[in-house]
């Protein structure tokens, strides 16, 4: 096994983690990664900027009042579930045009959990590829049948 793809296999968990969302009250701190539900008036206000049936707005929030947010997204998702990837593209909403607004941050527990699952799969994998699962099997010893009798009519 080449080690650029063990590396990329152990190093799985550590980049996509696993994420938690919870809801926002009051006014987020600048650098806050979010989800923010739109309103029927907030998908139509952003028609312009990424097409009709926008639904949640993923991004990090640039600034933030108790009134607006300013949001730099990375992606749209659509009602109907596509996903559109907006890398970049700052959008400026006012709270009266979302339903939710949730905060996405990373879970310690479970990412240390997916972390250790892999890291033993890792470990598991390496020794089947290595000592082909450390053991031998069973059998005769050569792997050849034993001698049978002739029967007798």
């Amino acid at each position: 096994m080449r080690l650029p793809l063990l590396a990329s296999f152990l190093a799985l968990p550590l980049v996509t983690g696993c994420h938690v969302s919870r809801p926002i009250t009051g006014v987020p701190p600048a650098g806050v990664t979010v989800e923010a539900e739109l309103s029927p008036e907030g998908t139509q206000r952003l028609t312009a900027i990424v097409g009709p049936n926008a639904a949640r707005l993923d991004g990090l929030i640039l600034a933030a009042t108790g009134d607006s947010l300013t949001l730099s997204m990375r992606e749209v998702r659509l009602k109907d579930g596509r996903v559109l990837f907006l890398q970049g593209t700052t959008v400026a909403l006012d709270r009266a045009q979302l339903t939710a607004l949730r905060g996405r941050t990373l879970d310690r527990r479970r990412t240390a959990i997916a972390t250790g699952l892999g890291l033993i799969g890792a470990v598991l994998l390496i020794d089947q590829v290595r000592f082909g699962g450390g053991g031998e099997g069973g059998g005769t010893g050569g792997g050849t049948n034993p001698a049978v009798a002739p029967r007798r009519p």
